[in-house]
């Protein structure tokens, strides 16, 4: 009962007033931040998004390249087990 009688008081309905009128600015800024908060947390996570897109990329491009150099190597030990065998059969008919 004594908080109504409180607010009943000219003088304390006045300040209550005023201090009223200054939050609403402080409000009004606090969804302002807010807002801007929320848009830089969606840019935010779409650029993880993109930066761990391209990172799966990357590894997936460097284990090709990887596999690519390793087929490219034994294909190479091939070609030259191929010379070799030729060449020993040349060895063989020229004998």
């Amino acid at each position: 009962m004594g908080t109504l009688m409180v607010f009943n008081d000219p003088d304390t309905a006045s300040i209550i007033e005023e201090l009223q009128e200054k939050t609403h600015p402080l409000d009004a800024k606090k969804r302002i931040i807010e807002r801007a908060l929320a848009k830089q947390q969606e840019i935010s996570l779409k650029l993880i998004q993109e930066r761990d897109k391209e990172h799966l990329n990357a590894t997936h491009t460097v284990r090709r390249f990887e596999a690519l150099k390793s087929s490219s190597h034994l294909l190479k030990h091939d070609h030259e087990a191929l010379l070799h065998r030729d060449h020993d059969c040349m060895a063989i008919k020229g004998g």
